[in-house]
């Protein structure tokens, strides 16, 4: 069964300081790794390929990559960006074993938070944006979406809370706290939690297998 997004890729025999040398010329380096590849295989790409796959498939949508007379289906790992420009460096994309079960963290998003918090008279501080799941490659999904009408009179979201997806087991604690509602004199707090966790600990979702490349920008 072949996936929605399809990408060509190319072999690639240009590596260390002269990847370089690719980009001005608007292809993208890459990798291919996983369970069946011993090695990771460097690839290259064109980035007008690339630019609406990127978009389209974020790091939960399969993608089959055109490599020669293969096909390899695989996710996107992890996207190295220029710190300062924003321009994609380098891809990593791991080819996944289409039968076995995958972890990967995807984003919680609570639709129209600000029409719901008026809805429950007061305000939403969610308190936790991804959460780790496993399910086969086929049925990650996008997001899980918290939808808030459905909830009244709570004051705490935790993940025991969240909608079931058929094929997927959510890896967290069902106690964790998603989201908080605060109402009447409780807002006064909403403040101070707001500004607790825009100053707290960034979290790392995931890395990929990068190359030791010494750049020269």
């Amino acid at each position: 069964m072949s996936n929605e997004l399809t990408l060509d890729v190319s072999p690639r025999t240009v590596i260390g300081k002269q990847v370089k040398q690719l980009r001005e010329k608007g292809i993208i380096p890459g990798v291919i790794y996983g369970p069946k590849h011993e090695k990771a295989i460097p690839v290259q790409m064109n980035w007008v390929d690339l630019r609406p796959v990127l978009v389209k498939a974020g790091a939960t949508h399969l993608i089959d990559l055109k490599l020669q007379d293969e096909t390899i289906s695989v996710l996107i790992r992890e996207v190295q960006r220029h710190p300062v420009r924003g321009a994609v460096l380098n891809i990593d994309f791991y080819a996944a074993d289409t039968n076995a079960p995958l972890k990967t963290v995807i984003p919680i998003i609570i639709p129209d938070v600000e029409a719901q918090a008026k809805r429950l008279g007061g305000r939403i501080l969610q308190t936790l944006s991804s959460v780790e799941v496993e399910s086969l490659p086929k049925d990650i999904p996008q997001h899980i979406s918290v939808d808030m009408s459905s909830f009244s009179n709570v004051r705490y979201i935790r993940i025991k809370d969240l909608p079931p997806i058929e094929g997927v087991r959510i890896l967290a604690d069902e106690d964790t706290l998603v989201a908080r509602i605060f109402v009447g004199a409780m807002e006064e707090e909403y403040v101070e939690e707001e500004y607790s966790s825009e100053i707290g600990e960034v979290e790392v979702i995931g890395r990929g297998v990068r190359e030791e490349e010494e750049e020269e920008e």
